[in-house]
């Protein structure tokens, strides 16, 4: 694994409203960004873990997959600043890029990739990044 803070990674917690967690976690488990996610009781039943080079990038990838979807009634977007023990994560770099990424999008169109607000899906050819 790497550690997030030695890796300089950012790490992003999206606490979810949806009445079919099989509906997001089907397009979750196809991002690479997504690091887990936990069913949880109370007023938001689905908390996602998502991990990225940068913050815009994280934030693309909800603002332009998550936020948009009418299955999610309700979302809460968090970063965390620092962890305060070793954090750990499992990191697999994606090694087969590909033109159209892992949930049918096309990076080089994308309006967030084209103004420098994302890196690009780490599966995509189009990614600009270094670590995944």
């Amino acid at each position: 694994g790497v550690d997030v803070k030695k890796a300089q990674l950012f790490l992003a917690k999206i606490d979810i409203v949806t009445s079919i967690t099989e509906h997001v976690l089907d397009f979750l488990n196809k991002c690479p960004l997504y690091l887990n996610s936990f069913l949880t009781s109370g007023r938001c039943n689905l908390t996602v873990l998502f991990i990225g080079e940068n913050i815009r990038s994280i934030m693309s990838c909800v603002d332009s997959h998550l936020r948009p979807d009418q299955i999610i009634k309700e979302m809460e977007f968090n970063l965390f600043i620092t962890p305060i023990r070793d954090f750990v994560v499992p990191i697999k770099p994606v090694l087969d890029k590909k033109k159209i990424t892992p949930c049918g999008k096309d990076c080089s169109s994308c309006t967030f990739y084209v103004n420098s607000r994302c890196l690009g899906c780490p599966a995509s050819i189009d990614y600009k990044g270094t670590l995944l």
